[in-house]
C-alpha cells in the first residue's frame, strides 16, 4: 500500500459490531491505529496482506498486535474495514468473504461466498418443506427483492424470528433488512423502498456501470457504512456510539 496515498476510509457496521465482542483492549489498539492512520497516512502507512484463499483480491488483513488481524477492502483510494478478530478467525471469516458493487440497491455487499451449486441445491426445495420462518415465501421473491443466491442455503435455516436475529452476522446488511422486513410483514414495495431497489416498471435507462467510489457515497451505503469526516466524529463512534451497531 503506498504510504504517500491519500485513503478514504471507512467502516461496515459488521466491523463495529465484531468489536464489541472483542475484549477492550483490542477496541482500544485498533481504534489507536485508525486515528494515527487518518491524522497522517503518509506518517502511518499501514501494511496490508492478501489472504490466502479468498477469491476477492481486494480482501486484505493488516495486524493489529501478535494475536489478533483486521479485514479491509481495498480499491482505488478506498480502504473499508470489514471485520476484526484473533488472527485464526479473522482469517477465517476472510477467506469466505468478498465485496460487491450492486446497481440494483445502489449500495456495497460484503457476501459469504458459498459453493452454490452444492448448497443452493437443498435451498430450492419447496417452501412448505422450509422451516417455519419465510416457508411461505419462494426463492424467486427472495431474490426479486434482493436477496443474494448464495444466501439462500442460510434462510431457508432460519426457524423463528429468534434465529434472525442471531444470525445478523451471516448476512450481507441489506439482505438482513430485507429478512428482517419480511417477517415484519413489509410489503415488496415497502421493502423496495427501505433497500432503494427500483421495480421493473421504474425507469432503466441504460447508465454507465457505477465504481465502488460513487457507491459508498450513496444514502444506500451510508446505512450501513460509515466514513469519519474527523478524528473526533470517529472516536465518538469507537467509544461512545458502538452500542447502536
Amino acid at each position: 500500500m503506498n504510504a504517500a496515498t491519500q485513503y478514504r476510509v471507512s467502516y461496515d457496521l459488521g466491523c463495529l459490531r465484531s468489536l464489541k465482542k472483542l475484549p477492550d483492549r483490542i477496541s482500544a489498539k485498533f481504534l489507536d491505529m485508525m486515528t494515527r492512520f487518518m491524522s497522517d497516512p503518509s506518517a502511518h502507512g499501514l501494511n496490508f496482506e492478501s489472504v490466502r484463499g479468498t477469491g476477492d483480491r481486494g480482501v486484505k488483513s493488516v495486524r493489529i498486535d501478535q494475536g489478533y488481524r483486521a479485514i479491509a477492502f481495498i480499491t482505488g483510494h478506498d480502504v473499508m474495514f470489514l471485520h476484526v478478530n484473533n488472527h485464526d478467525d479473522a482469517y477465517r471469516w476472510a477467506e469466505r468473504r468478498e465485496v460487491r458493487i450492486d446497481a440494483a440497491t445502489n449500495g456495497i455487499r460484503v457476501v459469504e461466498a458459498v459453493e452454490v451449486e452444492k448448497e443452493v441445491g437443498t435451498a430450492k426445495t419447496t417452501a412448505a418443506d422450509a422451516p417455519a420462518l419465510l416457508a411461505a415465501i419462494p426463492d424467486e421473491r427472495l431474490l426479486a427483492l434482493g436477496i443474494l443466491t448464495e444466501e439462500l442455503p442460510k434462510v431457508r435455516q432460519l426457524r423463528d424470528q429468534e434465529d434472525l436475529d442471531r444470525s445478523q452476522d451471516a448476512f450481507d446488511a441489506t439482505s438482513y433488512n430485507i429478512l428482517f422486513a419480511l417477517a415484519a410483514g413489509y410489503s415488496d414495495a415497502e421493502i423496495r423502498t427501505l433497500v432503494g431497489i427500483k421495480s421493473a416498471d421504474e425507469d432503466t435507462e441504460e447508465k454507465a456501470a457505477p465504481t465502488f467510489a460513487d457507491i459508498i457515497a450513496s444514502d444506500e451505503s451510508r446505512q450501513h457504512i460509515f466514513i469519519p469526516e474527523t478524528e473526533d466524529e470517529l472516536r465518538r463512534v469507537f467509544e461512545g456510539d458502538l452500542a447502536g451497531c
